[in-house]
């Protein structure tokens, strides 16, 4: 079998090593316009769940009456329906996005629970909703909407509401904690 020898120039090694520097600084240019992606991870009864926003900056967003009110009304055993309900907004995709997270979280909590739900979305004209003794309301209130940040239950329906994206994600993710009784 031939042998090939290069003959190494002041050139080529010139080349090579601009060659490898240019490598190395579109590997970096190419992390560094990734996004940074925080999750921030709870067990709950042995399933790994994460959270879109901070638990512990969401303990800020208020709660009425309590956590436990919120609790009750969503593990009410009457309570056969849950519908996520939302107005049309151009905050659509935010609210798609914290509408899966709370019928996710929600499924988990039923099916861990061995309590059997349906889960609903349901585009409503306008948030003057009432539940029934076997319907609650789940109205998720997105910042283009929103006059106000919290979590609050008020005839048979929890709204979730945030005059901000991350005061929005805040209030969901609070919401969530007062059901799956998340302690920070």
């Amino acid at each position: 079998m031939p042998t090939y020898k290069v003959k190494l120039t002041e050139k080529r090694v010139l080349l090579l090593a601009f060659a490898v520097l240019c490598l190395v600084a579109a590997i970096a240019l190419i992390q560094r316009m990734q996004p940074t992606v925080t999750a921030y991870t709870y067990n709950y009864k042995g399933v790994e769940v994460v959270f879109r926003a901070n638990p512990v900056e969401a303990l800020n967003v208020s709660v009425y009456p309590s956590d436990k009110a919120l609790l009750e009304a969503v593990m009410n055993a009457s309570v056969k329906k849950i519908y996520v309900a939302f107005v049309d907004s151009k905050d659509n995709n935010l609210v798609a996005v914290n509408g899966f997270e709370v019928s996710n979280k929600l499924a988990i909590v039923f099916r861990l629970s061995g309590v059997q739900k349906t889960i609903k979305g349901l585009p409503v004209s306008s948030y003057n909703l009432t539940g029934t003794s076997s319907t609650l309301f789940i109205a998720l209130i997105p910042p283009a909407l929103a006059n106000t940040t919290g979590v609050w239950l008020e005839d048979n329906a929890i709204f979730i509401s945030g005059k901000t994206n991350k005061d929005f994600d805040l209030a969901t993710v609070r919401f969530l904690m007062s059901i799956m009784e998340v302690i920070v």
